[in-house]
């Protein structure tokens, strides 16, 4: 079964990533833990905050870090079914993997808080490359869980001939 989801991850990114004209920013997130993939749009800034009215997807924050470069790399989603609503099950050492057009990132959750949503000191400027993936929390949503994730591993895109699989 692992191995199947495998695949259908990889055939997902190579259709979604093959036209995309921002090859660096993410287009995909696959959390193994809760079994979701997910495509991830760019979220522009509109008037200071992360515009999130599309209600199927999930987000990279716009000028957060590229996944692999210096900074925290910010993704999220509403706490939906489908979405991130079992984003909470998720402890440390679980993985999250990102990718773009060119490259595959690993990374493995360090801890997690509960912010408020004005909260926005996890953003930090740093030498090295973290994620930070949150979505609502609580009663009437009025907290944040945010998860950070270490970057452990970043790999070439597969390449994988345009044949037809017989599964």
């Amino acid at each position: 079964m692992k191995k199947l989801l495998t695949f259908f991850f990889l055939l997902f990114l190579l259709v979604k990533c093959q036209n995309t004209a921002y090859a660096q920013e993410p287009h995909v997130i696959y959390i193994p833990k809760i079994h979701l993939f997910l495509p991830l749009e760019t979220s522009p800034i509109i008037n200071g905050q992360w515009d999130i009215n599309d209600q199927k997807t999930a987000f990279y924050g716009q000028h957060s870090a590229l996944p692999g470069e210096a900074g925290t790399t910010v993704v999220f989603a509403h706490a939906k079914n489908g979405l991130f609503a079992n984003l909470v099950l998720l402890r440390t050492n679980d993985t999250i993997t990102l990718a773009n057009k060119t490259s595959v990132f690993v990374y493995t959750i360090t801890n997690h808080e509960l912010l408020y949503p004005d909260d926005i000191s996890f953003i930090k400027t740093q030498e090295k490359n973290t994620l930070a993936i949150f979505t609502c929390f609580g009663r009437n949503d009025t907290k944040r869980i945010v998860y950070f994730g270490e970057l452990v591993k970043v790999a070439p895109f597969p390449k994988l001939n345009p044949i037809v699989y017989e599964l």
